[in-house]
């Protein structure tokens, strides 16, 4: 079950904290990498986690940071709208996706796939995680907003 301390920041060395995220925003951090959940979470406004991550998406950095995600991002946030039928909010998630100016999408390359079998092989992590920190970690981002179950 996810819980706000569950939602974290993870740093192409080492983990950190939330405090630490929004410290390297403030501090001019050009870019960070952001798994599917947050997404979610802004979206749907979801009463719990908004907060934590409102600050990234939609609030005091968006004009000093760039946001990156994943095309596994897309289609994770895609499939609960899809089966519920709920074209409303399918088209809130593309309209963010398509038109967000501060929001790039990358594709899973070659480069990615290496970087996230190692991970893989490494750390024993779930190939969808993987690939979304090999994105994160080619992107060159100091730190990657995610949540871990």
């Amino acid at each position: 079950m996810l819980t706000p301390s569950s939602i974290s920041i993870t740093c192409a060395a080492n983990g950190s904290s939330v405090r630490d995220a929004h410290r390297r925003c403030a501090e001019g951090a050009a870019r960070l990498g952001v798994d599917s959940a947050p997404f979610i979470y802004y979206i749907e406004e979801h009463p719990t986690y908004l907060a934590h991550v409102v600050g990234f998406s939609g609030g005091r950095y968006t004009a000093q940071i760039e946001l990156v995600t994943s095309t596994i991002t897309v289609s994770e946030v895609l499939i609960h709208p899809l089966r519920l039928g709920a074209d409303h909010l399918r088209d809130e998630y593309l309209d963010l996706f398509l038109n967000s100016a501060n929001l790039e999408i990358q594709s899973i390359d070659i480069d990615v796939a290496q970087r996230a079998a190692a991970l893989r092989a490494a750390h024993n992590i779930r190939l969808p995680d993987a690939l979304q920190i090999g994105v994160s970690d080619g992107a060159a981002m100091p730190a990657a907003l995610h949540s871990d179950e």
